[in-house]
Order: structure tokens, then C-alpha cells, then sequence
């Protein structure tokens, strides 16, 4: 389903990047836990992968963005590198050398001794959920599960090559192992599409890569019957202006942009939204950043209008405005 109507008032690249991934607006540091943090919070951490990962990281145009806020350090994102690095291994759940359990056990051992006197001269009631962050990647370390969902070397080389050996492509490929693997909420940076300049030369090099690795994705996910139940969603954090500048680039526009959706019963074939005939102002159906993650979350089965709670104990709705996108879902 092609939405051509995105549509918000802010074209500033922190900002508005923090404001598509939460549904809230907010400062450009991040006031508003992104979408992934929300969903790991609602689905807590069922299994001993992490319920939210980011490939190979998070946005980061000057500072890390679509983080998890006030709902805490617990609920960041997990993230994975770069997939199509030679001999890629994530660092987390890989051991610098060979360790043993009984090895393991020695080093948590001395670790308690440690925390246990922190804990005496601090009397921090932080760490307490630290420890239960370290008990959870330590599970990982030592869970063949983790390692195995994260080894895309085990993959087809035929479907690797399908996918694109590039990062984005590599990247599409380990999100649908991870989707495979239990994982709740997948985001995939695709940063580089600010063509200020020379924008033909840019979408030249960017626009396969994305073709290749996005098409692969949902026939791949649809041939495994994933799609079935994952929703597949493809924006950016703002469109770019309908004319030509003086340098043959387009800057920064907010008032229109383009997004994907498919899968978790989209209704797919269908244009949802117009623009004038300059394709520079929404003329029907605007889509708001709120639509799109009150839409998101509707199929992630979490109630937008729920309350969530600051670390200081006071209630926050998910989202303070947004309604489901009309006609999105058959």
C-alpha cells in the first residue's frame, strides 16, 4: 500500500526523525520513547533475544535518535552492526574467546562481589534493574538461540545475492531472520538521502540498493508465510521539495512525503492519499506522524491511548492524538 499523503510542519532532520518514530512531537534530543521501545516494553522480554533491534543502529545524524526515553535504559534498542561486514559477528552475543560455563560463572562471581559493595555506597535502586540487564545478556552469550538468529552466514549465498550485498540489503535479510526468531520490533537505517545537490547521481547509487533489498524482504517474508503476521512499513522522517534547486538537489520538505506498508492484513494495491498536481501540499487524506504509529501499534495489538509510566511514577499516554489510518487495513 502506497500512502502518498504523509504529511507534518517540521523539516528539521533530529526533530522531525524523533517525532515519525514516536508519534509525539517533541525536542530534537528525544522527549518520547520511539515506537521499538514502546513495543518492548508492552511485550516485556518473552524469550533471550531482545524484543527491540535496531540494524545496524540507530538513526544518528549528530546524535543517537529514536531512543527509549523515560521509559529507561532496559528498553533501548539492541544494536546489531552492520550485516554485510566481512565475518560479521555480533559482539554481544559472541565471545571474545573461548569461554566455558564454569569460566562465565568465576566472572559473574566477582562481578556480584563488586555490584554488592556499589550497592552499599550507593544505594542505588538503578542497579537493581542493572542486574537484571546483565542476567538477560548473559543469557545471550550463552544462548545458542541468540547466536543462531543473528547468523546470516547460514543463509543461501543464492538468497544473499538476491538480497543485495550491501548494507541495506544484508540488513533486510537479518531482520527477516530475527522476525523469524521471535523478535517483536525490527528498525532498519537507510541513511543518505539528503541529495541537497547532483540528485541524480545520488538516487543512482541509493535507489537500487533499496529496490533490491526491500522487494527481496517482502517476497522472501511472503514466501515463508511471515508476512502474514509482520507488518512491513518503509518512511523516512520527511519528504523532499517538488522543485529542483539551483544546485539540481532537493532540500527538506515536511508538508508532503511517501510512505510503504504492507503485511499484518494491509489492505496492499491500493494509493491511500493525494497531492496537488505539483506533489509539493497533501490534498487528501493527511497522514500524521501520530496516524502512522497509532496504526503501527493497532497491529502490534497495543492500545495507543494506554498510559506508561516515567521512572518518577507519573502516567504518560503513548499517544495524546493520531486515529488509524482510513482504509489501511482490509
Amino acid at each position: 500500500c502506497l500512502i502518498r499523503s504523509g504529511a507534518h510542519n517540521n523539516d528539521h532532520h533530529e526533530t522531525a526523525t524523533n517525532w515519525v518514530m514516536s508519534g509525539r512531537f517533541g525536542s530534537a534530543f528525544g522527549d518520547w520513547p520511539a515506537m521499538g521501545a514502546v513495543a518492548a516494553h508492552e511485550s516485556g522480554f518473552p524469550g533471550t533475544l531482545p524484543p527491540y533491534v535496531s540494524i545496524p543502529r540507530n538513526p544518528s545524524f549528530t546524535w543517537e535518535l529514536g531512543r527509549s526515553a523515560y521509559l529507561g535504559g532496559r528498553y533501548e534498542s539492541f544494536k546489531a552492526g552492520d550485516p554485510n561486514e566481512e565475518g560479521y559477528r555480533v559482539r554481544d552475543v559472541s565471545h571474545a574467546q573461548s569461554l566455558t560455563e564454569v569460566r562465565v560463572q568465576r566472572r559473574q562471581s566477582i562481578l556480584q562481589a563488586v555490584d554488592k559493595l556499589a550497592r552499599q555506597v550507593e544505594g542505588n535502586d538503578q542497579l537493581e534493574a542493572y542486574d537484571k540487564f546483565q542476567k538477560r545478556a548473559t543469557e545471550m552469550v550463552l544462548s545458542g538461540e541468540a547466536r543462531q538468529a543473528f547468523a546470516i552466514d547460514k543463509e543461501d549465498q543464492t538468497l544473499r545475492d538476491r538480497y543485495g550485498r550491501t548494507t541495506f540489503g544484508q540488513s533486510c535479510l537479518l531482520a527477516r531472520r530475527l522476525v523469524e526468531h521471535g523478535v517483536s520490533f525490527v528498525t532498519i537505517n537507510f541513511g543518505g538521502w539528503d541529495h541537497h545537490a547532483k540528485i541524480w547521481e545520488g538516487l543512482e547509487k541509493k535507489l537500487p540498493d533499496f529496490d533490491q533489498g526491500f522487494s527481496a524482504l517482502v517476497e522472501d517474508m511472503h514466501a515463508r508465510s511471515l508476512l502474514s503476521e509482520t507488518l512491513v512499513v518503509a518512511m523516512g522522517e520527511f519528504g523532499r521539495s517538488p522543485k529542483i534547486n539551483k544546485d539540481q538537489g532537493r532540500d527538506h520538505w515536511a508538508p508532503a512525503a511517501s510512505l510503504l506498508f504492507t503485511g499484518a492484513g494491509v489492505k496492499t494495491g491500493q494509493v491511500i492519499g493525494a497531492t496537488d498536481k505539483d506533489g509539493g501540499q497533501v490534498v487528501q487524506t493527511p497522514v500524521r506522524p501520530a496516524d502512522v504509529a497509532w496504526s503501527i501499534f493497532s497491529a502490534l495489538g497495543i492500545d495507543p491511548r494506554k498510559h506508561l509510566h516515567t521512572a518518577d511514577g507519573r502516567p504518560v499516554q503513548i499517544l495524546e492524538e493520531g486515529k488509524e489510518i482510513e482504509g489501511l487495513y482490509g
